[in-house]
């Protein structure tokens, strides 16, 4: 039976003038009307079995299902403009979830109704009261004082139940790692010293403007790794991570050669893609540079080796990468008309876990109906789990390869067996339930699978070889 990832993830609002996508049941669809206005530091939060909207902040306010201003929920953070806030729900509970914000630009501002509310701060959130639409029980409560970076993430603990949230301070080479049980969230932060030191050392604005804390963390889908990039200077490094103990190790800096914003693993953990523009202290860049470096090695220089503009753009910043639900990334990009906001459409890297070109990047992939994107998107913990079923292994065993084309398919699904000796496959196609659509056994080298009397949508072909090794591939139906 496939494993599906849970739906926490399932609904992001983001973009300068409201905009939204649902992933429903592994397809996308626009949301028109939204009703706040999201820059930068964009956080929604669904319920993890239905997917029903719970709640979405633009990094100052906190929303409701309702688009309402939360119970309490009216300046509840930092700022909008601040590249990473993240919600996490409390470990062991149904009901209560946090809110965490970061400095703004290493701390040279705050919200200006909250000015003793510096570093890293959290607000706690009950989704029991006013009957399921939630409340703000508190707020700006100080977890660390400045000055650190916009850039935090979490990564589940390898117990499956505690959740660590990981941080890096602004200035010098810390990450900062914080415990959060069913207890609650441990105050005290483990600290590790790796990497470069993160600090924007030019005289005049970049300087005074801490321009380096701004830029992306993001952690790998198994927890394994942590990536970050920074946006005057492009400083990017990959580390180990332990999701048993926190523990931070084995820095890998890389070279982008020019200044980075967003960051995002694939779904197999083994590619790293990269959001770089030109440095400059206009927002609006002459160029942008989508970036892939495959990390399977973990050798420094095989990895910076391996560096791959996938895609080029003028008068373009790559700004949030995203894993979503359905196993792409998105890309968020800004520019096009001139203007910080944002553009009219996310990118969509199609096959990330294919290097090259092979990865299948369309720059104006979801249109947003008139809405605009801007520099954030949802900064969600990294599920393992996505469309894809999870519990099996590639085939291997046989010395076949499988190619499945074309994604998306209309009417016929190719199958075709590449084997040096006559070797049946057993096929069977699942719809995105679960329910089997298809099975069938394969034994000749060129098939074509008619398609056309499936409903649209996202399917698993599953193939296995005659040794009973497996592989799977998701595909759209139009």
């Amino acid at each position: 039976m496939p494993l599906y990832a849970q739906l926490q993830d399932s609904q992001w609002y983001f973009g300068g003038s409201g905009a939204g996508v649902h992933f429903y049941s592994c397809t996308d669809s626009i949301f028109e009307n939204v009703y706040a206005s999201n820059w930068e530091g964009c956080v929604t939060m669904s319920d993890e079995q239905t997917g029903q909207l719970l709640f979405y902040s633009n990094g100052i306010h906190i929303y409701n299902a309702n688009h309402d201003t939360m119970a309490n929920g009216f300046n509840a953070g930092l700022s909008n403009s601040i590249t990473q806030n993240i919600a996490i729900k409390k470990p062991g509970s149904n009901h209560l979830f946090y809110f965490f914000t970061a400095d703004v630009q290493g701390g040279i501002s705050s919200n200006p109704s909250y000015p003793n509310a510096i570093g890293v701060n959290y607000a706690e959130i009950d989704m029991n009261l006013n009957g399921g639409l939630g409340g703000v029980i508190s707020k700006f409560n100080i977890l660390k004082d400045t000055s650190n970076c916009e850039k935090l993430t979490a990564v589940r603990h390898a117990n499956g139940q505690d959740i660590w949230l990981i941080g890096h301070e602004y200035g010098n080479n810390n990450f900062f790692v914080y415990s959060i049980t069913t207890s609650g969230i441990n105050t005290t932060p483990d600290y590790y010293s790796v990497g470069p030191v993160i600090k924007t050392f030019q005289q005049g604005i970049p300087g005074l403007a801490n321009f380096d804390a701004i830029g992306e963390l993001k952690a790998s889908p198994n927890g394994a790794k942590l990536a970050f990039t920074t946006y005057y200077n492009g400083i990017t490094a990959l580390v180990d991570f332990d999701n048993s103990t926190g523990a931070i190790s084995n820095p890998i800096q890389l070279n982008i050669n020019d200044g980075g914003y967003g960051v995002s693993f694939s779904p197999n953990n083994s590619i790293l893609y990269i959001g770089a523009i030109d440095t400059a202290i206009s927002f609006v860049p002459d160029n942008g540079k989508l970036l892939q470096f495959d990390i399977s090695s973990g050798i420094q220089s095989t990895i910076q080796n391996s560096k791959t503009i996938i895609y080029n753009q003028i008068n373009c910043g790559f700004s949030s990468l995203k894993l979503s639900p359905n196993g792409t990334i998105i890309v968020s990009h800004y520019g096009n008309s001139g203007s910080v906001v944002g553009d009219g459409y996310l990118g969509e890297i199609r096959y990330p876990d294919s290097l090259g070109f092979a990865c299948n990047y369309i720059h104006s992939a979801i249109y947003l109906k008139g809405k605009t994107s801007s520099w954030g998107l949802n900064n969600q913990m990294e599920n393992p789990n996505y469309c894809i079923p999870t519990a099996t292994p590639e085939i291997t065993s046989s010395g076949a390869s499988l190619n499945v084309y074309p994604n998306p398919a209309t009417d016929l699904l190719n199958v075709n067996i590449v084997s040096h000796n006559k070797i049946s496959i057993h096929l069977i196609l699942f719809d995105i339930t679960g329910k089997q659509v298809l099975n069938k056994v394969l034994e000749n080298p060129f098939n074509k699978i008619e398609v056309s009397v499936l409903n649209p949508g996202v399917y698993i072909v599953s193939l296995t070889d005659e040794n009973g090794k497996v592989k799977n591939e998701k595909f759209i139906k139009l």
